[in-house]
């Protein structure tokens, strides 16, 4: 082969390598405007689960002891229906975002997720907090037969519509939430 050749073709593999090495170090999964997954919990590590309601109703917080959920409110703590707090983790391990909304806190009563109005969760590690976001509003398409509802993470002004109803599990007061013999 000729010097020529030569030249030409590590050249090329230069480049290739060069491409290659890019492609490799720039992250591709930063994208700015959508998060894929609004909500997501590893439910072996969540110790706490706070349920504020809105307009002063009593607040709800369930603790992780052992294997044993106990629902605690100011009065005391009572055993939790460990049934329905296994199916608020199944829900919460990963909520995707259909579409967001909005990026403006000035729709937020419009979806049902501003302060006065939303219901909040906040769940908790030993450590540190995984989750902390506001339920709002619910929308039925009736086209599609489908069900969905508004999430805002705290601290955040985007709104997200989200698979599923979280209402139900939501839903209700201290009776609903602890153990029924």
């Amino acid at each position: 082969m000729s010097n020529k050749r030569i030249y030409i073709i590590v050249s090329l593999i230069v480049a290739l390598l060069c491409v290659a090495a890019v492609s490799i170090f720039v992250d591709h999964s930063t994208d700015r405007s959508f998060r894929r997954f609004v909500i997501s919990v590893d439910a072996d590590k969540v110790q706490s689960i706070s349920i504020l309601k809105p307009k002063d109703e009593l607040a709800i917080e369930f603790v992780r002891e052992g294997d044993e959920w106990n629902a605690v409110v100011p009065s005391g703590a009572m055993e939790a229906n460990s049934r329905k707090i296994e199916g608020l983790l199944a829900y919460l391990a990963g909520v995707q975002a259909i579409r967001q909304m909005s990026n403006s806190e000035s729709v937020w009563e419009q979806y049902g997720v501003v302060d006065s109005v939303a219901t909040r969760v906040i769940v908790r590690s030993k450590k540190k907090t995984l989750a902390d976001f506001y339920f709002g509003n619910t929308d039925f398409d009736a086209q599609t037969q489908e069900i969905s509802c508004y999430i805002r993470n705290a601290g955040d002004s985007r709104i997200y519509k989200v698979d599923g109803y979280l209402g139900p599990a939501l839903s209700g007061g201290f009776d609903a939430w602890v153990r029924k013999y």
